[in-house]
């Protein structure tokens, strides 16, 4: 950004002491300041939105960490999952071939992604998914976070008022429950994603495509 910043200033000044040769009579320097003043401003401007649609497409596509799954072995109690999030660290038990974790999530406009926004998420649950049941059945849910919302009075005020917000909804992400398994979980501006982090999840996620 600073390149193209230099590069514009430098075609101004060559292009306004273009006009002062101009107004001299001086042609051959007129010719000459104007034309390499004209070529600076110019690869100014292209560099400039290069680096503009470079900064948008970071932006855009920008994810925040939020949580670490871990499946451990089944016990009578269970399959323990083990999930890091917060800064601290909760293991629940499960009893189902799938975990699927919840969210309460403020979806921006793009552009207030494109001034520095973040997008709002609060985890609020885990459990259980067992697939080929109706509706994936879940038999048990562990809350993660107290129910309180994403803004405070003040915030949801401004922000509708500024219109940023595009929408407000519920997400959600569910993986293979295998042993020995590690997911990662973040946010995008869209929702959650949740990614295999270690060999076991990638080759348990490969079988499940197939399923």
């Amino acid at each position: 950004m600073i390149l193209g910043l230099g590069l514009f200033l430098t075609g101004i000044i060559l292009t306004l002491m273009a006009v002062i040769m101009l107004l001299k009579r001086r042609m051959l320097l007129a010719a000459l300041n104007g034309t390499a003043g004209f070529s600076l401003l110019s690869l100014g401007m292209i560099l400039a939105l290069v680096l503009f649609n470079i900064h948008t497409y970071h932006r855009l596509t920008r994810e925040i960490q939020l949580a670490q799954v871990e499946i451990g072995a089944k016990t009578s109690a269970g399959i323990p999952v083990r999930i890091q999030f917060n800064g601290g660290e909760r293991l629940f038990f499960i009893d189902a071939a799938e975990w699927q974790l919840d969210a309460r999530f403020l979806k921006w406009k793009p552009w207030a992604y494109l001034v520095g926004s973040e997008p709002m998420v609060r985890l609020e649950t885990l459990s259980g998914r067992q697939p080929g049941t109706t509706e994936g059945k879940r038999p048990e849910s562990h809350p993660l976070s107290p129910e309180s919302p994403l803004l405070s009075d003040m915030a949801a005020r401004i922000t509708h008022w500024t219109g940023m917000v595009d929408s407000y909804y519920g997400s959600s992400v569910y993986m293979p429950a295998v042993e020995g398994s590690v997911y990662n979980v973040s946010a995008s501006i869209s929702g959650l994603v949740a990614r295999a982090e270690n060999n076991v999840a990638k080759q348990a996620v490969s079988q499940w495509m197939l399923q």
